[in-house]
């Protein structure tokens, strides 16, 4: 019996052709799964990010147009929870239509509460926006 030209492993090349393939598959689809595992947990993560900062504003039920002022009480407690997020947000009343305060790709949730105005309160809802920071 004559030897491979390329010698012993010669015989074997297309048998490890084969395997080699097969491994870089594997391989393959576990770092499209992992990918794919990150990119729900930063949605997640941004979800609950969104919630935190919503149930600051909506838990008492009633807001005022001094809440959303930067120096309320309720802005400082959400500015905290976003900087321990590493989220941005912007909140605002709906009936005001400030729709230009939310990047494009941010999550945007709606929540009905009962706004406080001058003839009584109303119901409104407030605007939730989050996205993820860049730095």
């Amino acid at each position: 019996m004559r030897k491979a030209f390329i010698g012993p492993i010669g015989d074997d090349l297309p048998t490890l052709i084969i395997v080699l393939f097969a491994l870089f598959m594997f391989f393959s689809g576990i770092v499209f799964a992992y990918g794919l595992v990150g990119e729900k947990r930063e949605a997640m993560e941004l979800n609950e990010a969104s919630l935190l900062i919503a149930k600051v504003f909506t838990s008492e039920g009633v807001l005022s147009d001094e809440d959303l002022n930067p120096n309320s009480p309720l802005m400082q407690k959400a500015d905290m929870i976003a900087e321990s997020h590493n989220v941005e947000y912007a909140i605002y009343f709906d009936s005001d239509g400030n729709q230009n305060v939310c990047q494009i790709n941010a999550l945007r949730y709606k929540y009905i509460i009962a706004r406080q105005s001058n003839t009584g309160y109303i119901f409104d809802a407030i605007v939730v926006c989050v996205w993820r920071s860049a730095g």
